[in-house]
């Protein structure tokens, strides 16, 4: 077996040193990947025993108090009934998002005018630190801030601040998040369609494929 091991090394195309060393290598890789097995199975074991207990876990009763709980509050439209639509919400915007940049990607690939001047455009939140972005975007939206004004002196709408109250935080939160996201995502995209032959969307054309039969039927099911 030792044999057989050192002769795939032989024949990997390493460097003889470190061929010599290769026991030394596998040992401190495998350090990292045992910490981080060990950490996981300690972490999500402690969350389950936490959740059969009223405090630490061996030094409380154990109870099923918090499943009893979690019941009566998804039945009262409670704490975690709003924690759950919240989180939809926040899935439905990803996917919203997600198909958004996926649309900004084929257009962009297939160069509109101006696209140079679009893909920094969407490109640039990504570039500006969370921090600069989360406070742009609050003074953005404040009172007496540019939308106020918008709305209040030019369309003569009552405006408030979103994030001021419960009712509209989570909407901002959410458009802030869509605003802040094509970036990064589209170009993975863009870089997918990137490797689709040309051949294939010549040859489409010449069949006559409109611009939406190329999107779907092409485009999609490639990249993906």
């Amino acid at each position: 077996m030792k044999k057989n091991i050192w002769a795939k090394m032989e024949s990997s195309g390493l460097p003889k040193g470190m061929q010599k060393k290769a026991y030394i290598f596998c040992a401190l890789m495998c350090i990292p990947a045992i910490y981080g097995i060990i950490k996981w199975l300690v972490t999500n074991g402690y969350s389950v025993l936490l959740a059969f207990s009223l405090d630490s876990p061996f030094e409380s009763e154990w109870t099923l108090l918090h499943f009893e709980r979690f019941l009566i509050d998804m039945k009262t439209d409670g704490t975690l009934s709003i924690a759950l639509a919240n989180t939809m919400k926040y899935y439905g915007m990803s996917l919203f998002k997600t198909f958004i940049s996926f649309v900004i990607a084929y257009f962009l690939y297939k160069k509109i005018p101006c696209y140079r001047m679009f893909r920094f455009l969407y490109f640039l939140p990504c570039v500006i630190a969370p921090i600069i972005s989360v406070a742009i975007f609050k003074n953005m939206i404040r009172e007496l801030g540019p939308v106020w004004t918008l709305m209040n002196d030019w369309f003569g709408i009552a405006y408030q601040e979103p994030l001021a109250y419960p009712e509209t935080a989570t909407n901002a939160i959410l458009l802030y998040q869509l605003l802040s996201g094509f970036g990064s995502t589209y170009l993975i995209y863009i870089g997918a369609m990137n490797r689709i032959p040309n051949e294939v969307l010549e040859s489409a054309s010449l069949d006559g494929c409109s611009l939406m039969r190329e999107f779907w039927q092409i485009i999609f099911p490639l990249t993906w």
